[in-house]
């Protein structure tokens, strides 16, 4: 039976890491590192990429609201081989700021500064080295600033994440995380759902949104494609409910040896010509290596 990945749901902002200035960091161990291979590892694959097609180890996305600290701290996980060395680079809008280590096992933690407003995104390259050789690998990090927005906090929502097996992957791989969604307009006017902060850069990044019915889904994919449909702006009558399946799906481009996902959205809402923010918890998921 495969392993079913770490998931973590973690309210408000992880405490800081020391601050650096450069773009680029190089972390030296004290002694070597050495993790055992739990199956097959990407990372043992990886010594045959190279520096233009390295694998993807790592996906963030994250909606930042206009008052939130303009950081994100990407999780980074380690290669399951012995490496002594760790170094990384980023697009000009992700301004690096150091690195925190945890136990062998435990992912690497980047924490990158971020604009105070509009998009910033790309790829983050990360290399691993024991000396002699060395191992590239690469995240794709989305992060959308919002303008200042009022949230919107009496409507009735839950929120749950669940695992979903994908037909596209390995019997061995762990199944997608699937976040459901439910919107319940409690106003007397018809509330219109907008999107995400970034609803290409969260498809780009993350995964898709399908609307569907609880009466015809049973927590399959199946039934998302033969009775959902991808998500579209909308409008909801007073009272009336929406439910949603985000589907996060990062081994379809991602090795299953290990990785992690960081994903938070916020969905921006419109109420009587005014638009809103309705804010979502952000989520973690790691497998193959341990989450702080």
């Amino acid at each position: 039976m495969s392993e079913i990945p770490a998931v973590r749901t973690i309210a408000g902002e992880p405490a800081a890491h020391p601050k650096g200035h450069a773009h680029v960091r190089t972390v030296l161990l004290v002694g070597l590192i050495t993790l055992f291979c739990l199956g097959q590892s990407a990372w043992a694959q990886s010594q045959d990429a190279t520096a233009n097609d390295p694998p993807i180890v790592a996906v963030h996305y994250q909606d930042l609201l206009a008052d939130e600290p303009a950081f994100i701290e990407l999780y980074v996980p380690p290669p399951q081989i012995p490496w002594t060395e760790f170094s990384y680079s980023a697009a000009d809008c992700l301004v690096a700021q150091g690195v925190h280590e945890g136990a062998p096992d435990q992912v690497l933690v980047v924490r990158f500064e971020v604009p105070n407003e509009g998009a910033c995104g790309g790829r983050v390259d990360l290399l691993f080295s024991d000396g002699e050789s060395s191992w590239p690998a690469a995240a794709i990090v989305t992060v959308n600033r919002l303008p200042e927005l009022t949230p919107l906090t009496d409507l009735l929502t839950s929120f749950r994440p669940d695992r979903m097996p994908m037909p596209h992957t390995a019997a061995t791989a762990s199944p997608a995380l699937v976040i459901l969604l439910s919107l319940t307009n409690t106003h007397p006017e018809p509330l219109s759902i907008v999107g995400f902060g970034n609803d290409s850069g969260f498809v780009r990044t993350v995964g898709r949104v399908f609307r569907y019915e609880p009466a015809n889904f049973f927590g399959r994919y199946d039934d998302l494609i033969a009775h959902g449909s991808l998500f579209e702006p909308s409008s909801l009558a007073p009272g009336e409910t929406a439910n949603y399946a985000v589907l996060i799906d990062p081994q379809s481009i991602m090795p299953t040896g290990s990785g992690t996902l960081t994903v938070r959205p916020v969905a921006l809402l419109e109420l009587a010509g005014q638009r809103y923010t309705l804010e979502f918890p952000r989520i973690s998921s790691a497998w193959g290596v341990e989450l702080p």
